[in-house]
């Protein structure tokens, strides 16, 4: 996650044909359907593909503009392509009336390059457009703008006002995006709050998931476990809903959902608690075979079932089998987490210490100088300690200890 880890929406297919995959991604698809289209997808760098656009600004429509918005999250080496970076950008931005009943979609756009600077440039466009916006523009809207952290409160009364007008009209996936988006502007208007968990919970009450995929259901838990942890009444509601979409065939948690449960089950509390872990330790067990199981993911499972006590080897495995693959890879704030949940939980496994040794000998000293220490602690903890770690992380701990008295170099 972040981390979630920032959420992704699912497709909505009124947005042209393939421009983006069942969820949102990094890394978005388009079908070249126009003639600027096509000569742009054949530069695979940003430079090239940078220049094309900004030298045939004057000839783009409106498609041409998403299809370059689209093929720039696949475009290698945009490092050495600031300047013009900046001109395409500025060239967006000019041209933003081409947008006028399409708002969402450039904001989406910009949400997946994660180009906040822009999108604060265009607040004035997004605040005329947001009263006529349709459900669905709106919570994909909102989501963009959470997951650019663009916190502008009177943009997000007008949504909030508009998004609880629009409550009844709003599909599932609609909820999970606007809760998701208050989660991460930090908005926590009681009003707002208790008109979107009555409007979840009039339509998951004695009806299974009705229409809630389950990575709406995911998003849900982790949204609220932030916004009202306390509310036990709601939370019984929601993972009895998850329950069964456990059971369902045709739901489908990824890496990613299954991380946000455990991030809010070590958080909140509610009926069947111990049951619900039961069958959520049972679709943990597949975990490490999802290619998208990263770092983040692995830090953020490893805090919550330290937080919850919780040592099953069905989850435990997971996280012993990703450093024993990724361990070396890891850094150093989720070195220090997952080293700690290992041997305060006494898993003593040869492969997974060996590579975090390997990666605490390189990226050690980016820890501050009490997490240093600790880290020396859990490889001693286990009897995993050697004179080669002792010796290294000796001499970081003296190099940070100077830092601290002397200051820098």
């Amino acid at each position: 996650v972040c981390a979630m880890l920032a959420w992704r929406p699912r497709h909505v297919a009124s947005w042209g044909p393939r421009a983006c995959a069942v969820r949102f991604a990094k890394i978005l698809q388009w079908d070249c359907d126009t003639e600027h289209a096509r000569r742009m997808s054949l530069h695979e760098t940003a430079v090239p593909f940078l220049a094309y656009c900004v030298e045939h600004a004057d000839q783009l429509t409106k498609r041409d503009w998403l299809a370059a918005l689209t093929m720039l999250t696949t475009r290698r080496q945009q490092q050495h392509a600031g300047k013009l970076l900046r001109q395409f950008h500025d060239c967006v931005v000019e041209r933003h009336e081409l947008f006028s009943d399409n708002v969402h979609l450039l904001l989406h756009r910009y949400a997946v390059l994660g180009s906040s600077a822009t999108v604060w440039r265009l607040l004035p466009m997004v605040e005329a457009k947001i009263p006529s916006m349709k459900p669905g523009e709106v919570s994909v809207s909102a989501w963009a703008l959470g997951k650019l952290h663009v916190g502008d409160k009177v943009l997000w009364g007008d949504i909030a006002r508009l998004a609880m007008s629009q409550q009844p009209e709003m599909e599932a996936r609609d909820l999970a995006l606007i809760s998701w988006s208050f989660m991460t502007v930090d908005r926590r208007v009681p009003d707002e709050l208790i008109g979107l968990k009555t409007e979840v919970r009039s339509r998951l009450d004695g009806d299974g998931t009705r229409g809630f995929s389950a990575h709406d259901l995911c998003m849900l838990m982790r949204s609220f476990a932030v916004l009202t942890p306390r509310d036990t009444l709601f939370f019984t509601v929601l993972t009895r809903s998850l329950s069964a979409a456990f059971e369902d065939p045709a739901q489908h948690f990824t890496a990613q959902g299954l991380t946000s449960i455990w991030t809010a089950v070590a958080r909140v509390q509610f009926e069947d608690k111990d049951q619900f872990v039961e069958q959520l330790l049972e679709q943990t067990r597949r975990l490490r075979l999802d290619h998208t199981f990263n770092q983040t993911m692995a830090a953020e499972i490893a805090t919550a079932v330290k937080r919850m006590r919780i040592s099953d080897g069905r989850v435990m495995y997971q996280l012993v089998n990703f450093c024993q693959r990724r361990g070396r890879y890891l850094r150093a704030p989720e070195m220090l987490t997952l080293a700690t949940v290992l041997s305060d939980m006494r898993f003593d496994d040869p492969m997974a210490w060996k590579q975090l040794n390997v990666r605490v000998q390189e990226r050690a000293i980016d820890l501050e100088l009490e997490e240093m220490e600790k880290l020396v602690q859990c490889f001693q903890k286990v009897g995993r300690s050697n004179s080669r770690i002792e010796n290294l992380t000796g001499l970081f701990l003296q190099v940070k200890a100077d830092n601290n008295r002397y200051g820098p170099s």
